[in-house]
């Protein structure tokens, strides 16, 4: 029953965030090495409890999009020379090779970057000092060191995907984000780091003993601390720039429910507005050196679906000059967002020409017609 539990509950994280399912190796392994006679029944019990969970969305996935992980089955090739930054899922048609060079110096570079990050990545503060000192501390109890092991296991595993599959948001969050597999750990790390607190305090005679239960209060408010700054800093919701809900709550109230929407932000405009977004383009127009590219607005809007809107915020309009603008090329949005909001006009065939008031210098809302008035 146990093993089935372990199986069904990495199978549960796994349908919650795709990468905790590779967890099932180091919960086989733990199997394997701990359990006597019945370890090949065990491990292929908690194997059939995990497929049994995932099986269902992957054949769900692989119907609607041929992938058995939807746009992460690809987060292998972010992050590499060939795709830097968000470039892979705003590609309407990349060439998806990765030569096994790139796969390795994507594995190294980031690895390097984890193990110098170690504390942080694993949620930081005392407790996590404490924890890695803890791992050389010998128990006695073997289910604790049984555990150890097993908490090793994965943070070696953890560590090996979070560097292979590191994406863009890492870059755009570096605190906060999804590609942060080691804060799975975390609650382990807790009862490791407290356990080599208290074997330590013990250590200690306290005279009077009223000390103890200072020392514990002291300990523990420390930890603490950090959360209570926090609570008690009064900070604003709105993460502006580039996210404002009112503003994004009024452009989408001018389209309808069916209409598509282009826009750098289209997550946000999915979740304040309501409203069909897609995610901006490679490049405004087509390149006149390389008219062929189909890396366009017009790709989209000509073949698929005609887009009605288009709202670009200050991760568009702020971006670095250079680097995402002039090499961009002719078509580049870095080109289109100059002529749009200096010289206050669009290219000539651009099917969007509208522009209320009010969203430029900061932002820009172009549509087919003027829905505000």
């Amino acid at each position: 029953v146990l093993a089935a539990v372990a199986g069904l509950l990495v199978g549960l994280g796994g349908l919650t965030r795709y990468s905790f399912g590779w967890l099932l190796l180091p919960t086989l392994v733990f199997l394997a090495l701990f359990t006597g006679s019945r370890r090949g029944v065990l491990c292929l019990v908690a194997l059939a409890a995990f497929a049994a969970v995932m099986t269902p969305w992957i054949v769900r996935n692989w119907n609607l999009s041929g992938t058995p992980f939807g746009t992460a089955t690809y987060d292998l090739l972010q992050g590499t020379p060939l795709f830097p930054g968000n470039r892979l899922e705003r590609s309407l048609a990349p060439t998806l090779q990765l030569p096994l060079s790139v796969l390795w110096g994507k594995l190294f570079a980031n690895t390097l970057s984890l193990l110098k990050d170690l504390l942080a990545g694993l949620g930081g503060g005392w407790i996590t000092a404490f924890f890695l000192v803890g791992l050389l501390v010998g128990f006695r109890n073997p289910a604790i060191r049984r555990m150890r092991c097993f908490l090793l296991l994965c943070l070696g595993l953890l560590i090996l995907v979070q560097a292979l599959g590191r994406t863009h948001l890492s870059d755009d969050s570096p605190e906060i984000n999804a590609d942060n597999l080691l804060v799975l750990l975390l609650p382990l790390v807790v009862v490791y780091g407290i356990s080599l607190f208290y074997t330590l305090l013990d250590q200690i005679n306290f005279t009077p003993l009223v000390l103890r239960p200072a020392a514990f209060g002291a300990f523990g408010l420390l930890t603490c601390l950090p959360m209570l700054f926090t609570l008690s800093t009064r900070t604003s919701p709105v993460v502006y720039p580039p996210y404002h809900p009112l503003l994004i709550q009024q452009t989408a109230s001018w389209m309808k429910e069916d209409e598509l929407i282009m826009s750098d932000i289209p997550w946000a405009m999915a979740w304040y507005g309501d409203r069909q977004c897609v995610w901006l383009t490679l490049n405004a127009t087509a390149d006149p050196n390389n008219p062929n590219a189909g890396e366009n607005f017009s790709t989209i809007n000509d073949s698929q679906k005609p887009i009605r809107g288009l709202y670009l915020t200050q991760k568009t309009t702020d971006s670095r000059f250079v680097s995402d603008w002039i090499r961009a090329g002719e078509g580049s949005w870095g080109n289109f967002i100059t002529d749009a909001i200096l010289k206050r006009e669009v290219p000539v065939n651009f099917p969007l020409r509208q522009m209320p008031t009010g969203y430029m210098p900061e932002q820009l809302f172009l549509s087919d017609w003027k829905r505000w008035q």
